[in-house]
């Protein structure tokens, strides 16, 4: 008879970081495999093209590693330059805690350093909207424009460098279609989502629930690009990505209907208050489960958890409210891009 596998149980809360807390000696011996792991490196023949591969078994939450890993990334840097790209990979038990290795990793546990490099930070916040697409200052409407940009060619130069010779790329990006229309602003659907969203922000500072600089805080920062934003990297000879080999195949930008707003129109009865209450609950649902994290982060740290709680569920419940007296007017039509990509042979 075999014997069932055994999975590792996680102790402490989930998230926290315990395992390397109560672990920390096991970190003194990954800083004495700190040289001889270096050696192991110096003796590899590499070019300093390509991507050099690190791996890391038996991970845990990342913090006895964490430290090793960034010494050797920085050593490989220090040695080849920064024209090729280093790949890390961590393996461990389905049952490890990876919400406490992912958060070392985004530096959400500070100690020790994550090896990643920082992100840049938004180029600035969005003056009384909730995104990038409802700027009304020039200023601002261009620092969003230049981030996104740079952001795309660095996407786009670490996936030319990934891909082998013949290979393929297909990336869906949110974008802006040839009508000005983008994600949550289409012609067929009444009520801008987005829109909509700012308009109960701004309910919540006039009546003193939030502050103005709160509301400033919960932008989410995304940029919808047009098709020539998307090509240009592409087809620019001058162009990183066009000098690593990675050549548009084709772009077709397309608008996918609300599956929310479809259902309504076609089974739902305006007149059924409880079935109108019910579908605008599902609706909101599709925004509160990434919008939430966005609002949340932009209340003050002065607030207690509780506090937080009650604003955003009085936010999304007053959201509900809006959809349920009228949700054929609602709706999240996307538009998206659907750009393939080859890398020459």
């Amino acid at each position: 008879m075999t014997a069932p596998r055994l999975y590792y149980q996680n102790e402490g809360i989930t998230g926290a970081g315990y395992y390397s807390e109560v672990m920390i000696g096991c970190r003194q011996i990954t800083k004495q495999a700190s040289q001889l792991c270096l050696d192991a490196i110096d003796a590899v023949l590499f070019s300093g093209n390509g991507c050099f591969l690190l791996a890391d078994f038996a991970t845990a939450d990342g913090g006895n590693s964490m430290e090793l890993i960034k010494f050797l990334i920085d050593a490989l840097k220090k040695k080849h330059g920064h024209k090729f790209d280093i790949q890390v990979i961590h393996e461990d038990q389905p049952s490890n805690d990876w919400t406490s290795f992912f958060k070392r990793v985004q530096g959400m546990i500070s100690e020790p350093e994550s090896y990643l490099v920082a992100h840049p930070d938004v180029p600035c916040t969005v003056t009384d909207g909730f995104r990038p697409a409802e700027i009304t200052v020039a200023e601002e409407r261009e620092m969003f424009k230049r981030q996104a940009a740079e952001d795309w060619e660095t996407i786009l130069v670490h996936r030319a460098r990934e891909l082998r010779p013949g290979g393929r790329l297909v990336i869906v990006p949110f974008a802006t279609d040839k009508d000005k229309q983008y994600t949550g602003n289409t012609k067929r659907i009444k009520c801008n989502c987005f829109n909509l969203l700012s308009k109960e922000c701004r309910e919540l500072v006039n009546r003193g629930v939030i502050t103005k600089e709160e509301f400033q805080n919960m932008n989410h920062n995304v940029y919808y690009r047009t098709e020539e934003e998307l090509k240009e990297p592409l087809i620019n000879v001058d162009s990183p990505v066009y000098k690593l080999g990675l050549r548009l195949v084709s772009i077709e930008v397309k608008q996918v209907n609300c599956y929310f707003q479809d259902r309504w129109v076609e089974i739902g009865d305006n007149g059924d208050i409880a079935e109108a209450r019910a579908h605008a609950k599902s609706y909101v649902s599709s925004f509160r489960i990434w919008a939430h994290s966005d609002l949340l982060h932009g209340l003050s740290d002065s607030r207690s958890p509780e506090e937080k709680a009650n604003i955003l569920d009085a936010f999304f419940q007053s959201f509900e409210d809006a959809v349920a007296e009228n949700p054929r007017d609602h709706g999240k039509d996307y538009i998206v891009a659907y750009v393939h990509m080859r890398k020459l042979e």
